[in-house]
């Protein structure tokens, strides 16, 4: 066993002898971001504590040589970059105009003067694959490769000095020109990777998600949570290397928004310990879904999402998501104000939309691409523009004859919408949807005393089950015989329907036992009892 660990040893050391006094190819920026072609990048590392010129040493792309000036050093333990164009050009970009201040001038800034000025140089590196290598004096002394384009605008790093392993840049930042790679495992490094906001109604749930990446457990260390309203120290259990973790935290805060500030003990990794952006407060969501025809039937047709403002904020719902538990797509890229109490109506098509209603005044916005609507089960979310669910409603089947679901009083239960085609821009008329097929009756009291005082005039039915056929309401006296009819053949039914305690002819009924009965057209029947007082 001694001799095994003597062994790695000496395999280790003479790793460590290999790169020093060489020079590394440590990153390579080859997908530039966006369109342009001028800001691919190579950098070079220098692993010894001893000063590197570039005399005898040959840089290699693709076989092609780069012409470097010979008297050209780097630092110990430093970097060089080379770069096709360091400053910009017109309308082309150069590496200080995007990793430095865009001032024209290289070292006028602290991420210029921590970094040797690059050199410029004329290469060309491909996307998907290349290779760069480092001969000295003809002998292959550095070899980076990749076989696959990265992201746009992110670098490929290399992990260690002495590893021919590479992998793409995990930083915020794209890549790290003249730092440690982002790849490259400390000591100590632990990183807050991500942060999801669950809003509910009076609270909300941070599920702040955390990983070791260093070579060291990390103990000791505290999240810290800062805002308008809170100043929180929470610490941190142990977290072994390459493992994760995750902390749940419970707030309530005033406001619609509260912005947020979450940060970690500082260890050997700054840049992948803080985090900032938004959470809710009890006022969310301030836009939500009110009405949604998912299986249109009659031409011209188009899927449609309402939303409606319930706040009393004008709320600017540019870089808002609608969409499923899968996929989303933006409402607008815009900005788009919506003021309190107003609607919008999402469109799959605008033209068909304006077609099936010529006189609506509602705004309109046609949603590309638009996410289709399952007729059957389905799950329609609205995101705000942090990626936080603002609204979500679930449904098992679409409504036949193109009624679409709507939401009571735009914020309350939903059902279906009472009109055929709906009420897109206008409040909804809403009629209660059952999801089971079992027919009953709901009264709103045991007793009706139609006198006229105001105390118990009316009586309020419900129909629970009455959406699987056509529904007759009728009202029999305890002898049997007819005496009102509420509904004939009827299957969208209002809520509730209103028994005045009147007979078919607008006559008092006598006082007594009176029977609510409900026939649906397939064959099942429901009743109960009510008193007629005085």
């Amino acid at each position: 066993m001694k001799l095994l660990a003597l062994s790695l040893l000496f395999l280790f050391v003479l790793a460590i002898h290999d790169v020093a006094g060489q020079y590394v190819v440590n990153e390579v920026l080859a997908n530039e971001p966006g369109s342009f072609t001028s800001l691919e990048w190579i950098e070079l590392l220098n692993p010894s504590d001893t000063p590197l010129q570039f005399d005898g040493f040959n840089i290699l792309v693709n076989g092609s040589s780069i012409v470097i000036p010979t008297d050209a050093v780097i630092a110990p333990r430093g970097y060089q970059l080379i770069c096709r164009r360091l400053f910009a050009n017109g309308t082309s970009p150069g590496f200080e105009s995007v990793w430095g201040d865009s001032s024209g001038v290289w070292g006028d800034c602290e991420q210029e003067t921590d970094i040797a000025q690059p050199i410029e140089a004329s290469f060309s590196l491909p996307n998907s694959a290349g290779v760069i290598e480092v001969n000295h004096d003809g002998e292959a002394v550095s070899r980076f490769e990749w076989t696959e384009s990265g992201a746009d605008g992110v670098s490929w790093e290399r992990v260690y000095p002495d590893s021919d392993r590479v992998a793409q840049c995990e930083s915020a930042d794209g890549s790290t020109p003249g730092r440690v790679n982002s790849v490259t495992p400390l000591k100590q490094d632990m990183a807050l990777d991500s942060v999801e906001v669950r809003a509910h109604r009076d609270y909300i749930d941070l599920i702040v998600h955390l990983s070791s990446r260093g070579t060291e457990p990390v103990s000791g260390h505290y999240l810290f949570v800062s805002g308008v309203y809170i100043h929180d120290t929470i610490p941190l259990r142990t977290v072994e290397p390459l493992r994760r973790d995750s902390l749940y935290l419970r707030y309530s805060f005033p406001g619609i928004y509260v912005p947020l500030n979450l940060s970690l003990s500082e260890d050997d990794r700054l840049e992948n310990n803080e985090w900032s952006g938004f959470a809710t407060g009890t006022d969310f969501p301030p836009v939500v879904l009110s009405e949604i025809m998912p299986d249109p039937q009659a031409e011209p047709s188009s899927e449609w999402v309402e939303i409606f403002n319930a706040s009393d904020t004008v709320i600017d719902i540019a870089e808002w998501s609608l969409g499923d538990a899968v996929r989303l797509s933006q409402i607008s890229q815009i900005a788009y104000l919506l003021r309190p109490g107003e609607f919008v109506v999402l469109a799959q098509s605008k033209l068909a939309l304006v077609a099936r209603f010529p006189g609506q005044s509602a705004r309109i916005i046609e949603v590309t691409p638009w996410p289709m609507l399952n007729n059957d089960v389905e799950v329609v979310r609205l995101m705000d523009r942090f990626g936080i669910e603002a609204d979500r409603f679930g449904y098992k089947s679409a409504f036949s004859e193109d009624y679409p679901w709507s939401r009571r009083n735009e914020t309350e239960t939903w059902g279906r919408s009472a009109v055929r085609f709906g009420t897109p821009g206008s409040p909804n008329e809403v009629v209660p949807a059952s999801t089971e097929s079992e027919l009953r009756v709901e009264l709103s009291s045991k007793y009706i005393s139609p006198d006229g005082d105001g105390f118990q005039d009316e009586l309020g039915i419900t129909v629970v089950g009455g959406d699987f056929g056509e529904c007759t309401i009728r009202i029999f006296d305890s002898q049997g015989r007819e005496v009102r009819t509420l509904a004939r053949d009827q299957q969208y039914l209002p809520l509730p329907l209103i028994w005045d305690g009147l007979s078919d002819s607008g006559g008092r009924l006598p006082i007594g036992l009176y029977i609510v009965m409900v026939e649906r057209s397939d064959g099942v029947s429901a009743r109960t009892v009510v008193v007629v007082a005085r």
